[in-house]
């Protein structure tokens, strides 16, 4: 008994751990990572080989969004059907942050039914290319293949382009492999969440928001996240390959908007600008660590009272 107690504990720290290293493909990249300035070019290159091990995907049709522009003073600024989207593409340094930030564009694009700029299908090889960028920040999306009884996902993803060297030098024609898992459909029914976080402002919250729940891109539903809810939803769906994502009907006046997908957890994060911004409900990246301190509590709870019976034992 205390064997099983002391793996369940032990498993529900690594699955935590598990479900905190999971992160989306981005290969946006800083701009502090420069050395120079970059020539603002409207003949930029983007080549993608989307590839697994050595099978290679013809026929994938490849879709590219233009986020934002590059700035003379190297920034990224928001342009075009995304300039809209109260979300900040500058100064940012984590990974985690793009991110957050590919997540957020994408349930945008889905909500305000955005075309774009160009799209190709991938050649005999796997290959797509696009040309005549300008200078900018270009969004991905994601793509699924099958081959045999193999399903295989290619994450959305943000690219720079032109890119950055490892010597801080611009590099104008950028080639990139998007990263790609393997996934088999379980079938099964699964529980899907929907949260709504709030950062600041509490004096300027609305009592409730809408937030649309899209599959494959489609919209199934509007729901409305208020308090007596616990400003969260929940729904249950088989587990088909579909691609499940939620998008806020309208952002809040004075906040920016990121959306953070943790399994099957999508936290609407709305955050005011100034003042304290320590989130109030359904933070997934503050609920993580508490979890796993309560996980490893457990487990140091198990021992003493270990101890202590063996102890008594003795007596």
């Amino acid at each position: 008994m205390k064997r099983k107690m002391f793996f369940a504990a032990v498993n529900s720290i690594l699955i935590l751990a598990v479900m905190l290293s999971f992160v989306q493909l981005a290969l946006a990249v800083s701009t502090a990572d420069a050395k120079e300035k970059p020539e603002l070019k409207n003949d930029c290159s983007l080549t993608l080989h989307y590839t697994h091990g050595e099978n290679e995907f013809a026929g994938l049709d490849v879709v590219l969004y233009h986020v934002a522009d590059l700035t003379n003073d190297v920034q990224y600024a928001l342009s075009g059907s995304f300039a809209a989207c109260p979300v900040s593409v500058s100064g940012v340094t984590s990974q985690s942050e793009w991110n957050e930030i590919a997540v957020t564009l994408n349930s945008f694009i889905v909500s305000e039914k955005i075309a774009p700029i160009k799209r190709t299908l991938t050649d005999e090889n796997g290959t797509a290319v696009f040309e005549g960028l300008t200078a900018g920040l270009y969004l991905l999306n994601e793509l699924r293949a099958e081959q045999g009884d193999a399903v295989y996902i290619f994450g959305s993803f943000l690219v720079s382009v032109p890119g950055i060297d490892e010597n801080g030098k611009w590099v104008y024609d950028v080639t990139a492999k998007p990263k790609s898992v393997t996934v088999n459909p379980s079938g099964d029914e699964i529980t899907y969440r929907v949260v709504k976080v709030w950062k600041g402002g509490g004096d300027k919250r609305p009592e409730s928001v809408t937030a649309g729940i899209y599959k494959n891109g489609v919209l199934v539903r509007n729901v409305v996240l208020n308090a007596s809810a616990g400003w969260m939803y929940s729904w249950k769906a088989i587990d088909d390959g579909s691609v499940w994502s939620v998008a806020e009907a309208e952002i809040p006046e004075g906040y920016t908007v990121r959306i953070q997908k943790n399994g099957t957890t999508f936290d609407i994060i709305n955050a005011c600008s100034g003042g304290d911004n320590t989130p109030t409900t359904g933070d997934t990246d503050s609920v993580y660590p508490y979890l796993i301190v309560m996980a490893a509590s457990g487990i140091l709870l198990i021992f003493i009272g270990a101890v202590r019976r063996k102890k008594r034992d003795a007596e």
